[in-house]
């Protein structure tokens, strides 16, 4: 009498703890019917114990359709008495039907051979499940990201490369960089420090350390944009390489590494170089005319003068943007430097003549015009170049009407 109501007490504890618990606990007898449904059994699946009492396991639709034959195989092994524990994960339907994800922890009781009771302990995992699902897919696409990157970086005819972690650590780089970092510094890994990088800038001062390309965008989250710096190979000779960096930031906007590009742009800036002299040749050779140089658009308005214009007339060259070339010709001039700069720009033929320009002082000198047309490779008139030469002078002309000097 005693044993037994200690045995009830004991029963009585256990189902307190499974009304507690996040289990659901189901029984089922020899012939997978239901003869218990317990704990957390109505919460999850729904159905109230009324509902599935009695009921076999086919009949319920507690298991997914694609999940029906892997169920009925851990249910022949547990009868048959080849595994008398056997834990499984496999998706329920709710009476609702929503979809579930549950542990299903199942043990046997066999009597000679007979299956007296089967006990499934049931814990949802539902959230767990997704949780699991929406990391692999992000860690999925992460890696097709990453393939994405690599393959790009690969591919690149530029030197691209990715560093991270505080140091700057190279994670990934591609054959140009390699054969870059090697180039300078003996190594395709390039140096272990950013700092032991030397650069100087096209006008030969030397970067601070702080202020190298890579490290203001590491340190401080700056983009740099084709920066120019030269440097030196192993072999002693000089480079000039172009810095494209941008940073890379987590969800809080802490820096996490950066990618960088660089070009090797050494032959361009010769070309550069070479095209800035000729042009500071070409400047001087212009402001040494005696006279000055112009140009004009395709309708004949002033684009750009030479310095001397300005000295001559004492006007800045926006009066002459802005009013042409009319204001600063002798009266009697006007006209026929007008009819002749129209029929040039109408035939576009070259225009010459010989008129009379206003000098700071008021008085007029006489100048030779010349312009003709500049073409772009198709034939088409993209504008004019033109020069003022100042002709011999004999006198000083008067800038009244009547005494002015007739064109040439």
């Amino acid at each position: 009498m005693a044993r037994r109501q200690a045995a009830e007490r004991t029963t009585e504890r256990l189902h307190r703890h499974l009304a507690h618990s996040p289990l659901a606990v189901i029984e089922w007898d020899g012939d997978l019917r239901i003869t218990r449904w317990e704990g957390q059994a109505e919460a999850i699946f729904g159905h109230a114990e009324a509902e599935v009492r009695g009921q076999a396991l086919p009949e319920l639709g507690l298991v997914h359709p694609d999940d029906v034959a892997r169920v009925a195989a851990i249910a022949m092994d547990l009868m048959s008495g080849a595994d008398s524990i056997v834990v499984s994960r496999n998706r329920n339907i709710r009476k609702d039907g929503r979809v579930l994800h549950c542990e299903w922890y199942n043990s046997v009781v066999l009597d000679a051979g007979r299956v007296v009771s089967i006990l499934s302990l049931v814990l949802d995992v539902t959230n767990a499940r997704e949780r699991e699902l929406e990391r692999e897919r992000l860690l999925q696409e992460l890696r097709r990201e990453r393939a994405r990157l690599r393959a790009a970086v690969e591919n690149s005819p530029a030197a691209l490369v990715v560093r991270e972690g505080p140091d700057g650590a190279i994670t990934l780089q591609n054959a140009e960089a390699s054969r870059l970092l090697e180039l300078v510094t003996g190594s395709p890994a390039g140096f272990a420090q950013l700092a032991d990088y030397q650069l100087r800038r096209l006008d030969g001062s030397a970067y601070a350390t702080e202020e190298i390309p890579l490290l203001r965008s590491l340190l401080r989250g700056e983009v740099v944009r084709d920066e120019r710096a030269v440097t030196t190979t192993v072999t002693g000779e000089a480079r000039v390489l172009s810095f494209s960096t941008t940073p890379v930031r987590d969800a809080d906007g802490s820096i996490l590494g950066l990618v960088s590009g660089i070009v090797d742009v050494t032959a361009e800036q010769r070309r550069l170089s070479a095209l800035e002299d000729t042009e500071r040749r070409h400047a001087a050779i212009v402001e040494a005319l005696p006279g000055f140089a112009w140009a004009a658009d395709t309708a004949g308005h002033p684009t750009q003068v030479s310095r001397g214009f300005e000295v001559y007339t004492g006007a800045p060259f926006a009066e002459l943007q802005r009013n042409g070339w009319r204001p600063f010709l002798a009266p009697a001039d006007q006209v026929a430097f007008a009819g002749a700069w129209s029929l040039a720009l109408a035939t576009r033929e070259p225009l010459n003549l010989r008129c009379r320009l206003r000098r700071a002082d008021g008085s007029f000198c006489p100048f030779a015009v010349h312009a003709v047309p500049m073409y772009d490779p198709a034939g088409g008139i993209t504008g004019w170049a033109g020069v003022w030469l100042a002709v011999e002078e004999a006198r000083t002309v008067d800038p009244a009407p009547g005494r002015a000097h007739p064109p040439a």
